[in-house]
C-alpha cells in the first residue's frame, strides 16, 4: 500500500505541476464528475447514487451513471434495469460506448462496468486510445457523471476518487463505519490535499444524530489531517427504502414522498446549489487520469 501511495502521489503531482500528459485542468465541458464512495460496504452508497441520479434529473440535469463497483455491482439493480452489455465490450470493440448505455428512470444513463474496470488498468495504447477517443465523441452533453465506486481502499477505488471533481463518502452512525470512512478520507487527503470531499450521513435515526456524526468526523478531519470536509447531508433510516430494493426500484419512483426521498432530494439540491467544484476536464480527460492512476 505504502508503495503504490508513493506512486500515486507521484502521479497526482505531475499531473498538477504539467510534466504528465493527463493535467488536472480546469474545464473544457460542464459536467461535474463525482465519486461516491464509501470505506466499508452495507452503508447504502449504491442507493445513494441510484436515487441521487434521479433527484438530479429532476432539477433539469442530465445524469451519466458508471458502476465502478467490481465486487457488488448493482446500480442496475437499484435502477430496475437489466443491462446486457458492459465496458468490457467496449474494450474489446465488440460495442462502441453509445451503444452499452441503457437509459433509465427520468432520463439518466448508465454505463455497466462488468469486468471492465480490472481491464482499465491492462489495457494497451491502442485499446487506450479506443476508449479515450469513444468518451471523447460521447454525445449527450451530461451535466454529471455520478461514480458507483467499490467500498474500501483498493487501487481500482483510488483511480476514480482521485480523478474525480468531487468526492461523496457515504457512511452510517455505526463506530465501524465511521472508522472507515475517516480512514478513505485520511487516504483521500493523503494522496491529493486539495481534494473537495463531502461527507454523507445515511441510516440516521435524525438530523441530531446526523449533525452529531458527522462534526465527529469533520473535526477529526480537520484536527489530524488539516482537512476540510463538507456536510453534504444525511439520509434517515426510512423502511421504505428496503420496500424499493426489495421491489427492485428506486425509492424516488416507489415512494417519493418517503422521509429518505425527501433526505434525497435536500442532498440535490446542496449538490446544485453553486458551491460544488469546478469541473477539470471534459469525460476524456478524466477518464484518461483514471487510467493513469490505475497504471501507476
Amino acid at each position: 500500500m505504502d508503495e503504490q501511495g508513493a506512486r500515486l502521489r507521484k502521479l497526482v503531482a505531475e499531473m498538477r505541476s504539467g510534466k504528465s500528459p493527463v493535467r488536472l485542468t480546469k474545464v473544457l465541458s460542464p459536467t461535474r464528475v463525482v465519486a461516491i464512495t464509501s470505506g466499508k460496504g452495507g452503508v447504502g452508497k449504491t442507493n445513494v447514487t441510484a436515487n441521487l441520479a434521479l433527484a438530479l434529473a429532476q432539477r433539469k440535469q442530465k445524469v451519466l451513471i458508471l458502476d465502478a463497483d467490481l465486487g457488488l455491482a448493482n446500480v442496475d439493480i437499484a435502477m430496475g434495469l437489466l443491462p446486457r452489455y458492459n465496458l468490457a465490450h467496449v474494450l474489446r470493440g465488440d460495442l462502441t460506448l453509445e451503444e452499452i448505455i441503457v437509459p433509465g428512470p427520468l432520463g439518466v444513463s448508465v454505463i455497466a462496468s462488468g469486468s471492465g474496470i480490472k481491464e482499465l488498468a491492462n489495457m494497451d495504447d491502442a485499446t487506450r486510445a479506443r476508449l479515450l477517443d469513444a468518451l471523447a465523441g460521447l454525445k449527450g452533453g451530461y451535466d454529471y457523471l455520478l461514480i458507483d465506486t467499490s467500498a474500501g481502499l483498493g487501487r481500482n477505488v483510488l483511480g476514480f476518487v482521485l480523478a474525480a471533481d468531487e468526492v461523496l463518502v457515504v457512511t452510517t452512525p455505526e463506530p465501524t463505519a465511521m472508522l472507515d470512512a475517516y480512514s478513505m478520507i485520511k487516504v483521500i487527503f493523503s494522496e491529493r490535499a486539495s481534494a473537495q470531499v463531502r461527507l454523507v450521513l445515511n441510516m440516521v435515526r435524525d438530523e441530531a444524530e446526523a449533525r452529531e456524526v458527522t462534526d465527529k468526523l469533520t473535526v477529526l478531519a480537520h484536527r489530524f489531517l488539516g482537512a476540510t470536509v463538507t456536510p453534504a447531508g444525511f439520509i434517515v433510516r426510512d423502511h421504505r427504502v428496503g420496500d424499493a430494493v426489495r421491489e427492485q426500484s428506486p425509492l424516488l419512483m416507489s415512494y417519493p414522498g418517503s422521509p429518505a426521498a425527501r433526505c434525497i432530494h435536500a442532498l440535490a439540491l446542496r449538490l446544485t446549489n453553486g458551491r460544488g467544484a469546478t469541473p477539470q476536464s471534459d469525460l476524456r480527460g478524466f477518464f484518461a487520469r483514471v487510467v493513469d492512476l490505475l497504471k501507476a
